[in-house]
């Protein structure tokens, strides 16, 4: 299953995540949904986070469900973090299943925001507390 989940994440300093900077990807419909959707979250986060990452994307495909990809994915991602001398990994989901499959890394729910569409957002924080994740 090699290559079938990905995980992207930020730090602080640049986030939020934005398209390039050539507004190439302007035009297009599904870039301006992208930001009103993200937008609820992104200002409870930046509004509330000093020092931190930001788990922005994590997916894994279907054949690949339930093999511990996004588990492995998940704890390099934190002792990377952890390694940086980083604070605190925020990341919000819209899939209310997720928050308790975060919380098993130490995740805790920060907020719970209504997007514009409707869409409930899952603000979650993991204050990393100087720890290492094991692998």
């Amino acid at each position: 299953y090699k290559g079938c989940a990905f995980l992207g994440w930020i730090m602080g300093e640049f986030f939020p995540p934005t398209p390039p900077g050539d507004d190439s990807l302007q035009k297009y419909k599904e870039i301006e949904l992208l930001e009103k959707h993200e937008a609820a979250p992104e200002k409870i986060i930046a509004e509330n986070a000093l020092d931190f990452a930001y788990i922005w994307i994590l997916g894994t495909a279907p054949e690949a469900r339930g093999k511990g990809m996004a588990k492995m994915l998940i704890e390099k991602t934190l002792n990377q973090m952890y390694k940086a001398d980083v604070d605190a990994c925020w990341l919000s989901t819209e899939n209310s299943n997720n928050v308790e499959y975060y919380k098993k890394f130490g995740f805790t729910l920060f907020a719970e925001q209504v997007s514009e569409f409707g869409d409930t957002n899952y603000v979650m924080v993991n204050k990393l507390n100087n720890r290492a994740y094991t692998i």
